[in-house]
């Protein structure tokens, strides 16, 4: 993928800030639900279980691809709850794919830098994200297989929280423009720089 050289960043960003990221990704999510759940009425979105799976509907013997009547869109045959095969447009594809990745924001993460993965037709095939804590994670395992075996230790921070990055100056909102976006939607990313003030 190209390096993004367009984008704006935010470098003393506040907690709401940070969580207003899931905030935006949760209602670009249920509103391109909702846009493509309106565009193809025949079809009830809540119905179908993409877990069955998706097969594109083209003619093996000319290779043709079926399209949607009225919106010129491949057709692919996916499954309902009740394991009935319907007939739905790549665009309600990606709207269920989007759906499934509706974040928790009353968790401990901030969950940020999602990247939209899209076929030549542009489909979603993928969403990929990041996450971050906000509160300093202490999970030392200590290292039982040592000789002698060094013991856990509680207070060690193994992760530093969206909190103490905050507050040690090192934690930017970068928000992507132009050839990041999709559906309207803008990638916003947490950039962690190291004590020494350098990126990670």
């Amino acid at each position: 993928m190209a390096k993004c050289c367009n984008y704006t960043d935010n470098t003393s960003p506040t907690l709401a800030q940070c969580k207003a990221i899931e905030t935006k990704w949760n209602e670009f999510c249920n509103n391109y639900f909702t846009t493509m759940d309106d565009k193809y009425p025949s079809t009830d979105l809540t119905k179908v279980d993409l877990d069955q799976g998706t097969t594109l509907l083209q003619d093996p013997s000319t290779q043709v691809v079926q399209k949607h009547p009225t919106t010129n869109r491949p057709m692919y045959r996916v499954m309902t709850v009740d394991l009935d095969a319907i007939e739905v447009a790549d665009e309600e594809i990606s709207a269920l794919r989007l759906k499934g990745h509706v974040v928790d924001i009353d968790d401990n993460w901030i969950h940020n830098d999602f990247k939209i993965l899209l076929n030549s037709q542009r489909m979603i095939v993928g969403v990929q994200g990041g996450w971050t804590p906000i509160e300093d994670l202490k999970e030392d395992e200590g290292l039982p297989s040592a000789d002698p075996p060094v013991a856990p230790d509680p207070n060690k921070v193994t992760r530093e929280g969206v909190n103490t990055l905050i507050t040690a100056g090192r934690l930017t909102i970068r928000t992507h423009e132009g050839h990041m976006q999709y559906g309207g939607y803008i990638r916003e990313e947490l950039i962690i720089a190291d004590p020494a003030g350098k990126p990670s």
